[in-house]
C-alpha cells in the first residue's frame, strides 16, 4: 500500500510503504484480475475539480494495463481492453515503436532539436514535463517564463513553467508547447513525460506487451494547447461557500500586475459567487 503522508520537516507530501489490501478489479467484461491495491491520497493529486466533475477514485497502472491492448477514442469517450494476446485488429501500418525501461514504456522524441526518452502517460495533464538532470533544462529554463500548478503522485508542487519552440515524436511536430521544469530527477534515465495536451489529440492504441502503439488525429488535433492566461490559481483550496483561496499567483502574470496576492480569498467573478 503507498499512502501520501507529511514529513516531518518537508514540504509537501511523500510516498510511503505501507500496508497492503487485496481486492479484484473489474473493467467492463473484459479486466478482471485479483491484485495487491496501493492506497494513496488521489485528492493530494487532482486538488479541486471543477463543480459537477467527480474526483476519480482510482488509478490504473501498468501493472494491468501492460496485459491488455487498450483503444483510447478520445472523440467518442470510450476506452475499449482486449486481452493481449487474444487483440487482432492491429492497423497494417504506422506502429510507432517504444522501448522498455523499468517497466515504463517510452518514446524517443526531440524537445527543440535535442534526442529526449519520454514517458508516455496518459495521466499526465502537461503537455511535455522536463527531468531537471536533462542535458538541455538548464538553458530552457533560462527561458522567460512564470510559475503553475503541477500535481503528480507527490501532490500539488509550484513549478516553473515556459515553453519549447517545438516538439517532434511519432512524425509529428507540435509548435510552442508548454513546458514544466521537475524538482528532482525523473530518474531511470527518463528525459521527460509526454502529456495529455499532446497525446490527447489522437486516438490511441496501446500495446504494452509488444511495446507499440498507434496515433490517430482525433476531432482536437490541430487545437492550441491550454495556456494559464491569467495567472490565479485557486486549485487545492476550496470554502464551504465555494470561495476559492488564491494559493498561486503567477510571477508577471495579468493578475499579479493587477494586484492580486497569495491568501487572498475570491469570493464573486462577473457577478456571480462561488468563483
Amino acid at each position: 500500500l503507498w499512502k501520501l503522508a507529511e514529513a516531518e520537516g518537508a514540504s509537501g507530501p511523500y510516498v510511503r510503504n505501507d500496508r497492503t489490501v487485496p481486492a479484484g478489479v473489474t473493467i467492463g467484461s473484459v479486466v478482471s484480475e485479483e491484485r495487491t491495491l496501493g492506497l494513496i491520497d488521489v485528492d493530494a493529486i487532482f486538488g479541486e475539480l471543477p463543480e459537477g466533475e467527480a474526483m476519480p477514485r482510482a488509478i490504473i497502472g501498468l501493472d494491468i494495463l501492460r496485459n491488455y491492448v487498450i483503444e483510447l477514442d478520445f472523440d467518442r469517450s470510450v476506452a475499449g481492453f482486449t486481452r493481449s494476446d487474444a487483440y487482432t485488429d492491429f492497423p497494417a501500418k504506422g506502429a510507432i515503436e517504444l522501448e522498455r525501461m523499468s517497466g515504463l514504456r517510452l518514446l524517443r522524441t526531440k524537445l527543440d532539436g535535442v534526442e529526449a526518452l519520454a514517458v508516455v502517460d496518459t495521466g499526465a495533464t502537461s503537455a511535455v514535463h522536463l527531468s531537471v538532470d536533462f542535458e538541455g533544462a538548464v538553458n530552457l529554463g533560462r527561458r522567460p517564463g512564470s510559475q503553475t500548478l503541477v500535481s503528480s503522485v507527490a501532490g500539488i508542487h509550484q513549478r516553473p513553467i515556459t515553453s519549447l519552440e517545438r516538439v517532434e515524436f511519432a512524425g509529428r511536430t507540435f509548435a510552442d508547447a508548454p513546458l514544466t521544469l521537475s524538482a528532482e530527477p525523473l530518474g531511470n534515465s527518463i528525459d521527460a513525460v509526454i502529456g495529455m495536451q499532446l497525446l490527447g489529440q489522437f486516438n490511441l492504441i496501446l500495446d504494452f506487451a509488444r511495446s507499440r502503439m498507434w496515433m490517430t488525429p482525433n476531432a482536437s488535433f490541430g487545437t492550441p494547447v491550454r495556456r494559464d492566461r491569467v495567472g490565479l490559481h485557486t486549485m487545492g483550496d476550496r470554502l464551504e461557500d465555494g470561495s476559492g483561496v488564491l494559493v498561486l499567483v503567477a510571477p508577471g502574470s495579468p493578475a499579479e500586475k493587477a494586484g492580486f496576492k497569495g491568501g487572498e480569498i475570491v469570493k464573486e467573478i462577473r457577478d456571480e459567487a462561488g468563483a
